[in-house]
């Protein structure tokens, strides 16, 4: 059953991705990040506390939409402000954290079973919020830099 949620979120998120990356551009990073963060901290307690398998799917294609395009939204905006010379290496380490969140995935289940699992998707969620805020500093610097371009394109 969870691997038909899991085959039903890539499939959203797959025809998804190209329209919400779009509005996402019209939006703007900065608003996308702040529409989209309290969304995705939701949907995944939604995830955490679903009674039911359709309530599970629904939290799951909440977190899915916004999410699907942001990290394109996430690349266009970081090629804005990082130096032509440093975007690869920069973008190439951008999804680090996903990386590793998958890589100990396994071993968070496992231990979130003898714990109690609805705790895991809350400081999902935490995290989420958290790094809303801890980029407040970074968006600043990104109009800082839009303002003073680095290089000539």
């Amino acid at each position: 059953t969870i691997g038909k949620v899991i085959a039903f979120y890539g499939l959203v998120t797959g025809i998804a991705t190209p329209f919400i990356a779009r509005l996402g551009e019209r939006v703007g990073p900065d608003r996308w990040i702040a529409l989209t963060t309290p969304v995705l901290a939701i949907s995944i307690i939604g995830m955490a506390f679903a009674p039911s398998l359709p309530l599970l799917v629904a939290a799951q294609l909440l977190r899915a939409l916004p999410q699907s395009g942001t990290q394109a939204v996430l690349y266009a905006h970081m090629a804005e402000f990082v130096p032509r010379t440093l975007r690869a290496s920069v973008m190439g380490l951008s999804p680090l954290p996903r990386n590793v969140a998958m890589l100990l995935a396994p071993f968070t289940a496992a231990l979130a079973s003898s714990i109690a699992l609805p705790l895991v998707f809350v400081l999902g969620a935490a995290a989420y919020v958290s790094a809303f805020f801890a980029s407040f500093p970074l968006r600043q610097a990104s109009n800082i830099a839009r303002a003073t371009p680095n290089d000539p394109g």
